[in-house]
Order: structure tokens, then sequence, then C-alpha cells
């Protein structure tokens, strides 16, 4: 009888054992998990705000709209209308400005990168007005001119406006469906 006792005392030892240490396994990994949530609350909070910027500096109703529905072809326009793709394309470009997710942060580098393309395309083909230098066109005179010049530099401001438009509209409806946008 002596030894069921002792076996007895062995295996209360080592269920207590077990028992601790199943108690100090569950708060570490209790612990783990509020670490983690955490911490995703601080990156979702983190695009979120940047988000909120971005439709403000980049609205869909500024410069986007303009570039979506300007006619290129020898119209004059104002340099104004492309303050707001000018301050994104140019500030947009550090570490603070990324997104810490992965498809935001890609449609947004690729958005970038297209609107600095863009600006510069534009202003290289462009030309300002003799009375006001805030007026500028695709001049006009080329269409008979230069037909193939004037017909290339407006079909590629048309396209690239157009892919500017879309990979706008990705990001802007991709942070919505993520809940990153605040209510107004």
């Amino acid at each position: 009888m002596n030894i069921w006792l002792i076996i007895s005392g062995i295996l209360n030892v080592v269920l207590a054992i077990c028992l601790f240490f199943k108690s100090a396994l569950n708060s570490l990994v209790l612990e783990l998990f509020k670490n983690i949530k955490e911490k995703r609350i601080k990156l979702i909070e983190h695009d979120a705000a940047l988000f909120n910027l971005f439709l403000k500096v980049l609205p869909s109703d500024g410069s986007i709209k303009f570039i979506d529905q300007w006619n290129m072809a020898g119209f004059s326009f104002r340099w104004k209308e492309f303050d707001q793709l000018t301050k994104f394309s140019e500030k947009w470009t550090t570490p603070e400005y990324e997104f810490i997710d992965k498809k935001l942060e890609r449609i947004r580098s690729e958005l970038q990168k297209k609107a600095k393309r863009y600006l510069y395309y534009l202003a290289v083909n462009s030309w300002c007005s003799k009375n006001n230098v805030e007026i500028a066109s695709v001049p006009p005179e080329w269409e008979i001119d230069q037909p193939k010049r004037f017909h290339k530099v407006v079909g590629k401001l048309h396209k690239s406006a157009g892919e500017i438009v879309d990979i706008h509209r990705n990001l802007v409806s991709l942070g919505i469906k993520k809940g990153l946008k605040n209510s107004f």
C-alpha cells in the first residue's frame, strides 16, 4: 500500500507542475496576443491617419477630376489645376508618407510615380500663354505644323491621366474597404 501512496503523491506533484506550467503558458500566450493586437491597432491607426491625409491632399474632386475631364488637345489650362497633384507627387516620396499595408503602399507608390512622370511630360510639352504665365496649353499650332507630335503628346497625356485617375480610384476604394476613412 505504501507504494500506491508514493505513486499518488508523485502524480499529484506532476499534476500540480503541469497545471502551473499550463497557467503560465496561458498567461504568456494571452500577453503575446495582447501585444500583437496593440501593434496591429497602431498600424491601422497609422494607415488610417495617412489615408485621411491623402484624401485631403489629393481628393477626387480636385486635380484628379480636372485631368479626368480636361481635353489637352490645344485647350488652355491653369497651372493651379495641378497644385494638388504636384504637391502629392513632390512631397509623398518620403517614408513618412508610406502605408504599412503592402497593397495600399504599392498603389500609393505607383500613383506617386505616374503623377510625377505625367507632370514632367506636361511641363516639357506645354507652353505658357504670351499674356499670362499661369495659363498654358499644348501648342494648338502643333496640330497643323507638327500633327504627329501634337497627337502623340495629347494621346500620352490623356492615357496617363486615365491611368492616374484609375490608380487613384483603386487606392481610395481599397482604403474605404479597409475601413480607413474617417466619417464626415
